[in-house]
């Protein structure tokens, strides 16, 4: 009765702590795209777009009527939101474009920049995006959205996508880290849909939510049931921007039922914006009463539907005016989850909450900045200077009283526009430059597209003509001049394929720079490659080249030449066996544009071991296996990046590990003449907690396990061990003795003990007796009622006549608690007479090396659990452990979270004493494990 006061104390004081820890908020931001100010009905601007569940989000927290985003469009603006810092001051200033500042730009938020799923998922949060990404991941998995902290992602990675995806062949939508296969509702449900699911799934812990809506940007798309729900819009495409909005408000209002339903609408953090203001002429939306549109710095595009909601920190259904940034949100939500942000942080924004509870009446920022290419602007508290190259001169408006921005001072107020002049040039200098974008004055250097087809984000290659088949697959043969692991595979589905058949794919526009075009090919016969090239609009454009396949079943680089094209190639389509013939299946991959004309080739330094895994031999063993790398003679093996041998086969096996610990393994290959590749890829490899054996009977002290007779005429005693020789010079063994006329399983059983869940694969006994029969063993939950309870035997044969030997028996598939153990010594139809059989040892183990020696009498284990005692109690600097079985035993020590602080073995000695002056203070429980039981008692630390 103590123990299970003792447990339930423990399991209190756990439930208790998670309870605390429950208390940090969830947090959700809510993105809308290319909302503009007038398309919520709480800012009572229109009156045809009802907004409901966003209107109560906005009453229900506080408003920000000065609320803006860090750009007037869609990519930076949602760079500097997941950042908590100006985009531009990483590079990040433009949409994601073609032109880039030098060759290695690949679009991104650089990774040493923490998102705001990894500044939350380093607090304890689960992580999760839902909706629209477009801040990179398409050219390189680094910046792909599991690889910035998201735990979970369902959306898409560019700037728009359709809202009817269903069959998704532009493999657009994804699902975590693959193409969803089909979505057959309309897109804002299906977000809402995911992000309600995730909710759900993560309520009894803190979550972060991203959720991105793609909703109102184009296409013009929504049910057609809700757009007839709007007839009264006479201007269709407005009907259609406001049945979207509509669509998107309903999917807010199940994200905040779904809080409400899991009771977890006061313990939620809610930020919401638009990305930047709406295009009336393009996407329908308003952006009344402020002046401008997407695209421009004027109010209209930065100045937007901005709000945030937690009961009980945050003012209800008030409005705050002073000017904030969708910066704030990241250093709000950290300090809300118990963070600390500093200048160490590199925040440009702030945390709100102080100043909307009026903890602090100052203004949040003394400047707020804006800047896209040769637009720029600048704001206070009541001037806004702004260059939207739309005129030569910068306009000055005084945007506290004049928010339409409709009287330009800057030739009244001369001293108001330098001062604000001189403070944007002072901040715009600290700038790196822009990286990327759509202007050709941001660099010479185009990035052309490039497809290795292992890469998370899939391109959309399309089957061209009929009868041909595509997708993605393993990679026939890796090695040569291609280890990936994933290439395209082009299937002709009978030979009346045309020449043409193959695949295409409608690439984003670039604008062609590089004349030659490469892509890796495998094929099972010579024929001829094609490659077209396109563009579309006012004034088409093809050209197609042709290069001469000489390799079958091998990887070749081929390359193409396109002189002779000109302007921005929007389609490539490629012709992979440019001849009419048989049936067969093609790979490419690795396709690249070049001014080199040259095959690729592949030196051996550029290269690196694939395929590294590990295989367990033991709980702490393990067989480290990895491909053939092509001109490797040796590999070095480096585990925690130390070298622990050079082997000459494609295999190591690694023994001398310690239990339960973590350990990376990478490999290199090293050529004939002693060149060495670049390291493989890590790999992380646990070992298991290893058990001691767990002997069950030696009989030197008797039995203390009870022994049952099992078939007829079976008789089994205690008696001294008449051939002490070899492998067991034990004093007493047990005899069975089992006449000719038993049955084939006679031998005998174990009396029924407490039943365990058995860790342990192997059963060994010795064996000792005149003949060769087959010996067998069984397992079983005799606990359980006939009908359900758990058996497994193993035979093994004996071949030592009239010797002791060690017999092991493998349970490795049993599965199930352990109650009983059956030896049938002398598993045989028929005997000519009565037969002596003796045994001795039993013992469950892990090893299935047979024993060549005999066992400790002090290894026997009592069917009890272990006593102990912890002293002193409240402890200081050293806990004290007794306990009266003399055996070895695991000692562990966990939090009250049920995080373990220490691990140790102790030996043979009835005490162990432990510093525990790296602790603090607090309640903790101390386990001891035997092979068989585990017990624990609770202490604490003063």
């Amino acid at each position: 009765m103590k123990k299970i006061l003792i447990a339930l104390l423990f399991v209190c004081l756990f439930l208790g702590v998670q309870v605390a820890f429950a208390q940090k908020p969830n947090i959700i931001v809510i993105v809308a795209d290319d909302l503009g100010n007038a398309d919520v009905g709480y800012h009572n601007q229109s009156t045809d777009i009802p907004t409901p569940n966003i209107d109560l989000l906005a009453q229900g927290g506080t408003q920000f009527s000065a609320g803006y985003v860090t750009a007037p469009v869609c990519g930076p603006s949602r760079a500097g939101l997941l950042t908590g810092r100006y985009q531009q001051s990483f590079g990040f200033e433009d949409n994601p474009g073609p032109f880039r500042a030098n060759p290695s730009v690949i679009t991104g938020i650089p990774n040493e920049i923490p998102t705001f799923a990894e500044s939350l998922k380093s607090l304890g949060y689960a992580t999760g995006m839902v909706g629209k990404w477009h801040v990179g991941g398409d050219e390189h998995d680094d910046f792909y959205p599991t690889n910035k902290g998201f735990d979970e992602f369902f959306g898409f990675l560019g700037g728009a996508a359709n809202y009817f995806p269903e069959n998704n062949e532009e493999n657009k939508l994804m699902k975590n880290n693959s193409p969803v296969a089909y979505e057959g509702e309309y897109l804002t449900d299906a977000f809402g849909r995911e992000a309600t699911d995730f909710i759900d799934r993560n309520q009894s812990q803190p979550f972060f939510l991203y959720l991105p809506f793609n909703a109102v940007h184009g296409p013009i798309q929504a049910p057609q049931a809700t757009i007839d729900l709007f007839s009264s819009i006479t201007d269709e495409n407005r009907r259609k921007m406001v049945a979207m909005q509509y669509e998107m408000d309903e999917n807010i209002g199940r994200v905040l039922q779904k809080l409400e339903d899991t009771g977890l609408t006061n313990n939620t953090l809610i930020f919401f914006v638009s990305d930047n203001g709406g295009k009336p002429g393009s996407n329908y939306s308003l952006n009344t009463p402020y002046f401008g549109e997407k695209g421009q710095l004027y109010e209209g595009g930065i100045r937007l539907p901005f709000c945030i909601k937690w009961p009980g920190h945050v003012p209800a259904n008030v409005i705050y005016d002073k000017p904030v940034s969708t910066i704030d949100f990241l250093p709000t939500a950290i300090v809300a989850a118990g963070g600390t942000i500093d200048a160490s942080n590199g925040f440009h924004g702030t945390n709100l909450i102080p100043f909307i509870d009026g903890t602090n009446n100052t203004d949040p920022h003394e400047f707020l900045y804006w800047k896209l290419g040769d637009k720029w602007a600048i704001r206070d508290a009541n001037w806004k200077l702004v260059f939207n190259d739309d005129s030569s001169t910068p306009k000055l408006f005084n945007i506290l009283s004049d928010k339409e921005e409709a009287i330009d001072l800057y030739l009244t107020n001369s001293a108001e526009a330098t001062r604000l002049q001189d403070k944007f040039n002072e901040w715009s200098t600290t700038l790196p430059g822009v990286l990327w974008g759509w202007r050709t004055s941001i660099g010479s250097y185009v990035r052309h597209h490039e497809f290795t087809f292992d890469n998370i984000a899939l391109p959309g290659f399309l089957p061209y003509k009929s009868n041909v088949t595509v997708a993605i697959t393993d990679n026939p043969d890796k090695s040569g001049v291609n280890t990936s692991n994933k290439v395209l595979n082009i299937t002709r589905l009978n030979t009346s394929a045309p020449d043409e058949a193959g695949v295409t794919n409608k690439v984003s526009q670039f604008q062609r720079k590089m004349r030659y075009m490469h892509m890796k090919v495998y094929k099972e016969r010579l024929s001829p490659v094609k490659i077209t090239i396109e563009k579309g609009g006012e004034t088409p454009m093809t050209q197609s080249s042709i290069s001469a396949q000489t390799k079958i079943n091998e990887w070749e680089d081929l390359v193409f030449d396109f002189d002779t094209f000109s302007g921005a190639v929007n389609r490539i389509t490629i012709h992979p066996d440019f001849e009419v013939g048989a049936l067969h299946t093609m790979y490419v991959d690795d396709i690249i544009f070049s001014d080199d004309p040259t095959p690729r080739t592949v030196p051996f330094s550029n290269t690196s071991p694939t395929g590294l895994n590990a295989q367990s031999i033991e709980e702490i063993r393990f067989s480290l296996t990895w491909d053939k790398l092509d001109g490797a003679t040796d590999y070095n093996v480096f585990q925690d990046d130390i070298l622990i041998a050079t082997a000459n086969t494609e295999k190591l096996e690694v023994s001398g590990l310690t239990s339960n610990q973590t350990y990376t393994y990478t490999i290199q290959g090293i050529s004939a003449n002693g060149q060495l590749t670049n390291l493989s890829a890590p790999l992380n490899v646990t070992t298991n907690t290893s058990d001691p054996d767990m002997v069950l009977e030696t009989f030197e002290n008797e039995t203390t396990l009870e022994f049952v007779k099992n078939g007829n005429g079976v008789e089994v005693e205690v008696v001294s061990n008449s051939n002490k020789a070899g492998e067991n010079d034990s004093n007493k063994v047990l005899k069975i003795t089992i006449p000719s006329s038993a049955q084939v399983y006679a031998g005998t059983s174990t009396e029924d003990f407490t039943p365990f869940n058995n860790n342990f694969k192997y059963l060994h006994y010795k064996v000792f007796k005149p003949n060769t029969s087959t010996t067998r063993g069984k397992f079983e939950d005799a606990s359980n009622s006939a009908s359900t309870k758990v058996v497994k035997e193993s035979t093994v044969p004996y071949s030592n006549s009239g010797k002791w030997q060690d017999m092991v028996f493998d349970f490795s598939t049993y599965t199930g608690l352990l109650n009983k153990i059956t030896f049938q010594v002398d598993y045989i139809s028929s005997r000519s007479g009565t037969v002596e059989v003796f045994i001795d040892d039993i013992y469950l183990s892990n090893d299935p090396a047979p024993s060549t020696a005999a066992l400790s009498v002090a290894d026997n284990r009592s069917p009890q659990n272990i006593d102990f005692k912890v002293f002193p109690n409240p402890v200081e600097e050293i806990l004290n452990i007794s306990f009266k079985d003399h055996m070895p035993i695991s000692i562990g020590i966990y939090d009250i979270q049920g995080r373990m602080t220490k691990q140790l073995e102790s030996n043979n000695d009835y005490k162990i004493s432990i510093p525990v002056s790296s602790l603090k203070s607090g309640m903790y429980l101390v386990k001891i494990k035997t092979t068989r039981f585990t017990t624990s008692k609770l202490f604490v630390k003063k």
